[in-house]
């Protein structure tokens, strides 16, 4: 069974500008603002009353099989021959996927075959997250909520 320790994701970049293992808040965030190749940097002109969010996650858990996988609840990372893809626990529900149609789009966004996920050989771990979020006021981050 493969442990915790033995996903090789996390030791590499995730996706948008998270990482899966600790890192700072500060430098993730400029990272996302400055180094996404899908989006511009942001401009310091930008900055005031820009809407921030941040999601910290809970350590990821093997799961013996892909029907653990409670998409109302949980982020999802797929690991399959080499190719490795996360989702953020709220990326599911806010476009009303069911785990099938997920787990095909986690496997299409890792580089594999949409059917990859049902394959005997594709490993799964789960895992939480708290968001933050809130306006960018110039000096730091005023939090409006958490969920």
């Amino acid at each position: 069974m493969l442990e915790n320790h033995q996903l090789p994701l996390f030791r590499e970049r995730a996706g948008f500008a998270g990482l899966l293992r600790p890192v700072s808040v500060v430098d993730n965030a400029a990272k996302a603002a400055l180094e996404d190749p899908r989006f511009n940097p942001v401009r310091p002109e930008e900055l005031p009353g820009m809407d921030l969010e941040i999601s910290l996650l809970t350590p990821p858990v093997v799961i013996p099989s892909y029907a653990d996988y409670d998409v109302a609840r949980h982020g999802i990372i797929l690991i399959a021959n080499g190719h490795h893809a996360v989702y953020l626990p709220e990326v599911a529900p806010s476009v009303g996927w069911n785990r099938a149609h997920t787990l095909t789009r986690l496997a299409l966004k890792a580089g594999l075959p949409g059917d990859a996920w049902q394959q005997p050989d594709a490993k799964f771990a789960v895992f939480y997250s708290v968001t933050y979020d809130g306006a960018f006021d110039g000096q730091g981050v005023d939090v409006a909520g958490s969920h």
